[in-house]
């Protein structure tokens, strides 16, 4: 891993509810942007700290889990999903 990668993964990893609850969003499309970034910086930590097999499920789930996502009915919806599916990817690394 070079330093590049060592910094995106300290990123990812570094997220917490806290700095969610501390920014402030012009409107939920904002939230629902920042909440993407966020949710990438993590996949790219996961993908980078796992070993490839354990990635390789990982990503599957992720694929389905994007289909539900994108699914969800309103903004607010997929904001809840992605906070949710952050935790989750950081706990398979914590």
């Amino acid at each position: 891993m070079d330093r590049e990668e060592y910094k995106g993964v300290e990123t990812g990893l570094t997220y917490s509810e806290t700095e969610l609850r501390d920014t402030s969003f012009k409107s939920p499309e904002k939230k629902a942007e920042w909440l993407d970034e966020r949710l990438n910086e993590v996949c790219t930590s996961v993908r980078l700290l796992l070993p490839p097999n354990s990635f390789a499920a990982v990503k599957k789930e992720q694929i389905e889990w994007l289909k539900k996502r994108d699914a969800a009915g309103s903004v607010e919806e997929k904001c809840k999903s992605m906070e949710a599916r952050i935790k989750a990817l950081q706990e398979l690394v914590w």
